[in-house]
């Protein structure tokens, strides 16, 4: 074990000396005397343990622990001093201390010495652990972003793709079914351009993402937001992927079907998008003030395709979901955080 001691009386420091070698505690002891030499040794060596008298002349304790702390805050540091009061201890402990030990108490130091190496080598086995699961987050991270980054690219690509057959499809029909998926894909490559952009590979702020997705459904549809606004009370929620993607698909679906069917014959009306935390976890509600929804309630019996995809999608959420048609319609989609 090396020690560092700084000391200036000839006869302490040798009882000091004495005291760690009785017990056989295994120590090579160097000792210095100034600020100088005790600079030195700290920047020439690898030190187990630092001891230190509280009083030297032109050079305190206290000024050799904040250098210590400052440079090498690893390093157990140990106070040998002749008296020291209540209230310099406690300071002295506050400011980085390992322990003290009175010069009358010399029997004490050899175990305070070596429960210090101890907790020193276990607190750098500690900082060993913690720096590798550090380094493992951060590769997995890193990891997170680059699929993410490629998943990005692929929907971007199938994207394209849609559109081109959209374009080429001379069936009115298919045209509208290739569109309704183009907007589907878009939603989910919104999500994971967001994941790509935010440095937080595990999920997105879904006010911003509804915000940004009902204006991309607003312009493929080229809506006159004269005619049909689209308001927003939305609360800027976390959701992580698996929670985001589901709702971002019901959110395409809500809000396409609002923009599709709420609002025939050049009507004019709003579509207002919620989100907050309740009681119960999130509330995500579409609602418009049109025309309401035709015949039956139930998503299931709707007939339609992506009415049942949202049915689909409420049970993956293990979400509630209420609807009413009283002066426009009403989704209001529940779930716990």
């Amino acid at each position: 074990m090396k020690i560092l001691h700084l000391e200036d009386n000839d006869g302490d420091a040798e009882l000091i000396c004495d005291a760690l070698r009785r017990d056989d505690a295994g120590c090579e002891i160097t000792r210095v005397e100034t600020r100088q030499a005790f600079l030195e040794a700290m920047e020439r060596d690898d030190w187990d343990i630092i001891l230190a008298d509280y009083s030297l002349p032109g050079f305190d304790g206290n000024s050799a622990l904040k250098l210590s702390v400052e440079r090498h805050p690893e390093i157990p540091f140990i106070f040998v001093t002749g008296y020291l009061g209540e209230e310099k201890a406690v300071e002295t402990l506050r400011n980085g201390a390992t322990d003290y030990i009175l010069k009358d108490r010399l029997n004490r130091l050899p175990q305070a010495v070596v429960r210090a190496k101890r907790e020193s080598e276990s607190a750098k086995e500690k900082g060993a652990v913690l720096q590798e699961l550090r380094d493992a987050v951060r590769e997995k991270s890193a990891l997170l972003q680059e699929v993410h980054h490629r998943v990005n690219n692929n929907l971007q690509v199938i994207c394209s793709l849609l559109d081109m057959q959209s374009d080429a499809a001379a069936d009115p029909s298919l045209t509208s079914a290739l569109d309704a998926s183009l907007r589907r894909v878009r939603s989910m490559a919104t999500i994971h351009r967001m994941l790509c952009g935010n440095g937080s590979p595990g999920g997105i702020d879904f006010g911003e993402y509804a915000r940004l997705l009902a204006s991309e459904i607003s312009s493929s549809y080229g809506t006159d937001q004269n005619r049909i606004r689209i308001e927003f009370d939305v609360e800027p929620i976390y959701l992580e992927i698996d929670r985001a993607i589901p709702c971002g698909l019901i959110l395409n679906e809500l809000v396409s079907n609002g923009l599709k069917y709420a609002f025939p014959d050049e009507r004019s009306g709003v579509i207002r998008i919620a989100l907050q935390k309740c009681p119960c976890g999130i509330r995500l509600a579409v609602e418009d003030n049109g025309v309401g929804l035709p015949g039956t309630r139930s998503p299931r019996r709707s007939g339609s395709l992506g009415l049942n995809i949202v049915d689909i999608l409420t049970k993956q959420l293990r979400a509630t979901l209420e609807v009413t048609s009283s002066h426009g319609a009403h989704f209001v989609l529940q779930f716990a955080l």
